[in-house]
């Protein structure tokens, strides 16, 4: 992305370099507003994901909202297919494109979308040894490499769940006070920073 913004700022000087005779071209930005107006179950939207079969995934203050170009689907607790979510307020989503799993983080606990229900599911469900993150508050979910997610809680520090067969949850730092700030993580030369 700064390459191309390099590559734009660099063209725009050389435009006003040679006394615009030369014309430049680019697409225009096309960008659509959704709101409670157009079906979003709430305008404040803290995370977005888009899957495989290209739905878009908007996790607001109010549920978990799936759009397929033309309406919002609406996952709440209080609906059948929602009813695995721990809260309605979605704080994270993270899809894994090769797994094709998108994860849900809430200020109450993780689940998971469960394509051949069309509906949340709970993520003892899929990893029995991941029952821990049910009921863990997540502010982000990421990942770097397969079957290894990591998980920044609100109060619970930093988490990974390996996904790998005996594998389980491992506790990376933080403590249950509540006085750990971690706002995200980064892998380099398989180091976590």
């Amino acid at each position: 992305m700064r390459t191309y913004l390099l590559n734009i700022g660099f063209l725009f000087c050389l435009k006003i370099a040679i006394g615009f005779s030369v014309p430049l071209y680019g697409q225009p930005l096309l960008f659509e507003n959704y709101s409670s107006e157009q079906g979003l179950s709430q305008n404040s939207c803290y995370s977005i994901a888009q899957d495989n079969e290209g739905f878009m995934w908007f996790g607001t203050q109010d549920g978990l909202n799936r759009y397929d170009g033309k309406q919002f689907k609406v996952f709440l607790p209080q609906n059948d297919i929602g009813k695995e979510l721990p809260s309605n307020y979605i704080s994270a989503l993270f899809f894994d494109q090769q797994k094709n799993m998108l994860w849900v983080g809430t200020l109450l606990g993780t689940c998971m979308y469960n394509p051949l229900k069309d509906s949340l599911s709970a993520l003892s469900e899929f990893f029995p040894f991941a029952a821990r993150l049910e009921n863990t508050p997540v502010k982000k979910i990421i990942s770097f490499k397969a079957n290894e997610y990591w998980f920044i809680t609100y109060n619970h520090g930093l988490m990974l769940l390996n996904t790998c067969p005996n594998a389980g949850v491992l506790f990376l730092m933080g403590t249950n006070t509540g006085l750990t700030v971690l706002l995200s993580i980064m892998v380099n030369s398989s180091q976590v920073f």
